[in-house]
């Protein structure tokens, strides 16, 4: 297994622990510089490695945020910071994520010139709300308000039965 092969004239022991020592010696620096190779991706390196990359591209960790989805924050900040602020680009940040955006609306009649509505499910608004805000407030537009909405359907029942009544009315005068 050892690449290492010494002239013909080097032989005995003393040559072959020293061979033996520099085999040891290029097997650590070479398990050192693997594992120095391996950190440069966001989703296999290590926590505190990670750690760095987000400060490096201004990410912050939110409250309960799954690990997963971090890394995917930290991976895709480049990608993210470029496509920031236009409307195919904030539909592929959503995207990346994992977050489904049903539509982006944009000077919708009667509301002002400056508002982007975004319309999402129910339940992507309830599951990644924070996410939603951490977005906005990192790759949206500044001179633009943002606001979400959403369509919730539910079954109604409607009973429906005829109701009749009938009035009378009497004129009673009284002379003293």
């Amino acid at each position: 297994m050892s690449s290492i092969n010494l002239p013909f004239w080097l032989s005995g022991d003393a040559v072959d622990a020293l061979k033996k020592a520099a085999d040891a010696f290029w097997a650590t620096i070479r398990t050192h510089a693997g594992w120095q190779a391996g950190q440069q991706d966001a989703m296999t390196c290590d926590e505190p490695v990670l750690e760095l990359m987000a400060w490096e591209r201004d990410i912050t960790r939110l409250k309960n945020e799954d690990l997963a989805l971090y890394r995917k924050r930290v991976k895709y900040a480049y990608h993210n910071a470029k496509d920031a602020g236009s409307y195919a680009g904030m539909l592929a940040i959503f995207q990346r994520l994992g977050v489904d955006i049903l539509a982006m609306y944009e000077r919708v009649y009667p509301q002002d010139w400056d508002v982007i509505t975004i319309h999402a499910t129910e339940q992507q608004l309830s599951e990644n709300g924070e996410l939603l805000h951490e977005l906005i407030r990192q790759y949206g537009r500044t001179t633009r308000r943002y606001e979400f909405s959403t369509n919730a359907s539910t079954v109604q029942h409607l009973a429906v039965w005829e109701f009749a009544g009938s009035q009378e009315f009497s004129e009673v005068t009284y002379e003293p």
